[in-house]
């Protein structure tokens, strides 16, 4: 790696002043907020193409108009996990993340599609009451520079059996937020399920 790099800034003339000027002014260019609104539209569409339906039993997705949702779980409206090392919910981490601040969680995206007074957010699904959809967000999360200790994500079977046990009438959706590969031995339990890979800030 190290030759290949110093053999590019030979062949450049880096090394003998017959390269281009480097400006060393503070913050360097690459620091500028370049997005826009058309690099945001087409992360949007991204996303949406390459989200994977896994299951839709009994037509559940997509949710009628007027359906109270109940969107159960941090990855549902945070963007970040202390527990993570690199990068954040949406993204891996590593030499390739990039810092948002314009981040578009689940919860985000859907009040600004239904409106405020059709969907609620909790951590837990205890408080998830009165509604006729529960959507689980559930993570898992990879860095550059170490192997996964497992395919599972955390948490999320718990959340799928708490929510049957609170009221086996609902109708369950699973929300897979992941970096690669995941085990989904949860999925007859639930009426839904989507699985997004790192979809970044317009989740």
């Amino acid at each position: 790696l190290a030759g290949g790099i110093l053999a590019a800034i030979y062949a450049a003339g880096q090394f003998h002043g017959r390269g281009p000027a480097i400006d060393w002014a503070w913050p360097p260019p690459f620091y500028h907020d370049a997005t826009s609104d058309a690099h945001r539209e087409t992360a949007k569409r991204i996303i949406i193409e390459s989200t994977v339906l896994l299951k839709n039993s009994a037509a559940t997705l997509p949710l009628a108009s007027g359906t109270k949702i109940a969107l159960v779980g941090k990855a549902c409206h945070s963007e970040k996990d202390p527990a993570y090392g690199q990068g954040s919910i949406f993204s891996a981490g590593g030499s390739g993340y990039v810092a948002t601040n314009r981040a578009i969680t689940p919860f985000d995206g859907l009040k600004a599609l239904v409106g405020e007074g059709s969907v609620t957010w909790s951590e837990q699904v205890s408080e998830a009451r009165g509604a006729d959809v529960i959507v689980i967000c559930a993570t898992a999360h990879d860095e550059e520079g170490k192997d996964r200790t497992s395919l599972e994500m955390p948490g999320a079977k718990d959340m799928i059996h708490a929510a049957r046990a609170a009221d086996s009438k609902q109708k369950v959706v699973m929300i897979a937020i992941v970096p690669g590969a995941v085990e989904t031995d949860w999925i007859d339990e639930v009426d839904a399920a989507l699985v997004m890979f790192m979809p970044g800030e317009q989740t």
